[in-house]
């Protein structure tokens, strides 16, 4: 079980990775999952922008 939560409450463990990176306690930090959502994201946003291009 992840004891952040991310594969049971995906809101809650956004929350919980926000307000531990806003205190800076690097501890409560779940690395793996954050920086798949992070690079995921920039997919994604890539995805978008191309997408848009082509549209026009």
């Amino acid at each position: 079980m992840n004891k952040w939560g991310y594969e049971t409450d995906y809101y809650q463990w956004t929350q919980l990775m926000a307000q531990a990176l806003r205190e800076r306690d690097y501890s409560r930090i779940d690395w793996d999952n954050l920086i798949e959502e992070i690079e995921d994201m920039g997919k994604s946003q890539r995805y978008s922008a191309v997408k848009r291009r082509s549209l026009r």
